[in-house]
């Protein structure tokens, strides 16, 4: 998968519930949008929308919440920069 992001790779991530991938920014290791590797804000709605594309998103996607430092990472980074 391939994002307009330069910095934005997908990654493994161990949670307390699960293994989930996410969308991460590789500069800081913030957490991404998984539709667009973009950051994401509430809207009008209080919906939290990604800035891109604007489809709703979970929290944690692209808001700043969640961070890989914060989690155990099972593998080394799935997506190189190209």
């Amino acid at each position: 998968m391939k994002f307009e992001n330069e910095d934005a790779v997908l990654t493994e991530v161990s949670t307390a519930q699960d293994i989930e991938v996410w969308v991460i920014d590789k500069r800081d290791g913030t957490r991404l949008t998984n539709c667009c590797g973009a950051y994401s804000t509430h809207m009008d709605t209080d919906e939290l929308c990604c800035k891109v594309c604007y489809m709703p998103v979970e929290i944690g996607e692209g808001d700043g919440v969640d961070n890989i430092k914060d989690y155990q990472i099972d593998k080394k980074l799935l997506l190189e920069e190209a």
